[in-house]
């Protein structure tokens, strides 16, 4: 009990079976189809540490951070916040606890207001929370600090400075009122590749002296690994694979992972890694009519008709790096096969010829 008891004060973010679909709604006297956007998503960020949610345009990482922010409601499943579920919380309640977590947007220019300074840009949570003046601003004048900003540029408009410059104001704002847990949506994909690395120099450094906690959404996976120490792949909704940074991106468990890892340029740290790029079979599947069975199906390359018929969970003998797939892949999976060797199964991958192990229905009469 001592030991569940500590372990869970460690936890400082856990989502549960956290589910978003979006409609149906009538328009124009038509109902627009459910779209799936996060189905049974579970994870949890131990204090100080960082979760990457990397994945494709349109797998659900957004939406997945707007529910742990809950700037939307999540249809099921819970939040937990320091120990507190927030999605059953009042909005006055809701207010109070919205002081621990806050966050850093994707295009730095469209999340400042075009009419105020920087400094009253950064200064707005506080007034918002009730500080003085003065104490707002000496406080500001501290986070620019922090952050690399001149007192010169707290005085400008946020047309005034550059990409970088605007993303550290950005990131001002976030830590204005000491929050623990930062969910940052995106924060250098706006951005030239040297001012990405002086800001996830920034973020690393603030993370590492702030003792603060990341929920980073990212498409890259070389940033991720550099300020992440568990990455999670979301894949149409879903959580497909979560573990260590390092052991995930060197043996990955799921196929679509290792699409994802052999996609990325190689490097001198690559050495081993065979060469070539995983191609995914066909074009990923609507969220408004996934596939039944694993959402993946349709283009894995290691698909069985088993596939069809039910969603793998993730692993739970998996101890901390867990993959939801019925057919994961062996460790060193990508430094020992190239990318002539795979081939995509038919049979387990068309929805219309995919069986059941029987060979008696089919895709549509299963789903």
């Amino acid at each position: 009990m001592t030991t569940s008891v500590a372990a869970d004060a460690k936890i400082l973010l856990k989502v549960a079976g956290l589910t978003k679909h979006f409609g149906p709604r009538a328009r124009f006297g038509r109902t627009r189809p459910v779209v799936h956007a996060a189905d049974d998503v579970t994870f949890e960020i131990q204090r100080g540490q960082a979760l990457g949610l990397v994945g494709e345009s349109g797998s659900g990482k957004s939406t997945i951070a707007r529910c742990v922010l809950q700037v939307e409601s999540s249809d099921t499943g819970s939040v937990e916040l320091g120990g507190v579920d927030i999605a059953g919380l009042s909005r006055r309640r809701l207010r109070l606890k919205r002081r621990e977590m806050q966050a850093i947007f994707q295009d730095p220019a469209s999340s400042l207001n075009p009419r105020w300074t920087i400094g009253r840009i950064i200064a707005e949570p506080l007034k918002a929370h009730g500080w003085s003046k003065d104490r707002s601003e000496a406080r500001v004048r501290e986070l620019a600090e922090q952050v690399g900003l001149t007192p010169a540029q707290l005085r400008r408009m946020p047309y005034q400075l550059s990409g970088g410059q605007q993303q550290r104001a950005g990131i001002a704002r976030a830590l204005a009122l000491s929050p623990n847990l930062i969910v940052a949506d995106e924060p250098l994909s706006a951005l030239d590749v040297s001012i990405q690395a002086q800001v996830l120099n920034l973020l690393i450094k603030l993370k590492s002296e702030m003792n603060l906690t990341f929920l980073f959404i990212s498409h890259d996976l070389r940033v991720t690994r550099h300020l992440c120490e568990n990455i999670a792949v979301c894949y149409l909704g879903n959580i497909v694979e979560i573990g260590p940074a390092d052991e995930l991106l060197t043996n990955p468990r799921h196929p679509y992972t290792a699409a994802l890892i052999s996609a990325m340029p190689m490097t001198m740290s690559d050495v081993g890694r065979k060469s070539g790029q995983i191609v995914l079979a066909g074009d990923p599947p609507s969220p408004l009519d996934p596939p039944s069975g694993c959402r993946f199906r349709t283009r894995c390359f290691r698909a069985q008709p088993k596939c069809a018929l039910s969603a793998p969970p993730l692993d739970p003998s998996g101890a901390d790096h867990r993959a939801a797939c019925f057919f994961p892949l062996e460790a060193g999976f990508l430094r020992s096969t190239a990318v002539a060797d795979l081939d995509v199964n038919d049979a387990a991958t068309d929805p219309k010829v995919a069986a059941d192990p029987t060979g008696n229905r089919t895709t549509d009469e299963v789903g």
